[in-house]
């Protein structure tokens, strides 16, 4: 019985081998399917990026929580890269518990209120509020020296 299973695993292995070429051929079609499958995806991060306050900390670790936030609402990213008056905006999420920060940087406020009350975040939040904790806002104004504005800084104010 050992002898068969020896025998079953050496013709396997002697097949492999003279068929590699094959292997090799759909391993690339795989890759190259791969990199068309997540262009539309790239497109969106890379649109979340261009105004991120943590785009460094993003590309230096990823973030799970934040790619996830993403994937579940892509057009909403492309409404703030589209926003005027947006300088840059970072996300904090615990989905688990239930708990979302946004921190934001704009030039004015006339700019946030626009960017909050049209479609499609205006939309989300409506569907998010039953989902979701009791919501608190903290706004003050910085100068440029201090953008981007810590977390630390920002969970202080609302406390």
């Amino acid at each position: 019985m050992a002898v068969a299973k020896s025998n079953v695993i050496r013709e396997g292995a002697r097949l492999l081998w003279r068929r590699q070429r094959v292997l090799w051929w759909l391993y690339g079609i795989n890759l190259l399917l791969a990199a068309f499958g997540t262009l539309p995806m790239a497109n969106n991060v890379g649109a979340v990026l261009n105004h991120s306050l943590a785009a460094e900390h993003l590309v230096k670790g990823f973030d799970l929580t934040f790619f996830a936030e993403l994937a579940a609402q892509p057009s909403h990213p492309r409404q703030l890269h589209r926003s005027s008056g947006l300088i840059g905006y970072s996300l904090h999420a615990q989905p688990l518990r239930r708990r979302f920060w946004t921190l934001s940087v704009w030039e004015d406020q006339q700019s946030l209120m626009s960017f909050v009350r049209h479609v499609p975040h205006a939309k989300i939040m409506q569907v998010l509020a039953p989902h979701m904790r009791k919501t608190q806002f903290a706004q003050w104004k910085v100068t440029i020296k201090d953008i981007p504005p810590s977390w630390d800084q920002a969970k202080t104010r609302l406390s």
